[in-house]
């Protein structure tokens, strides 16, 4: 499955290659990052994303080359970022 799991904005239609900029607030949500290579996620200055009830805040997974930037991560209970197995950077 290729796909972001996220519910910021409805992130749809995501394909290799691209960038997706996330302007200032606080999201409350899990972040999976699925089957995807070459993708730039940015978050802008005031961006934080709160992931209070999520043992891992961001996961990403079989995929590779992933920029994920920008961002204030809070309330994660294990782990803010996890790169998971078959992710290759």
């Amino acid at each position: 499955m290729t796909a972001i799991n996220w519910n910021i904005g409805v992130v749809v239609g995501v394909a290799d290659g691209d960038t997706i900029t996330v302007f200032p607030g606080t999201f409350s949500e899990c972040v999976t990052i699925s089957g995807l290579s070459e993708i730039s996620v940015i978050g802008k200055h005031g961006a934080v994303i709160d992931v209070s009830g999520c043992p891992v805040g961001v996961i990403i997974e079989n995929g590779g080359n992933i920029v994920f930037k920008g961002f204030t991560l809070t309330g994660a209970t294990l782990q803010g970022i996890a790169v998971q197995p078959g992710a290759n950077d």
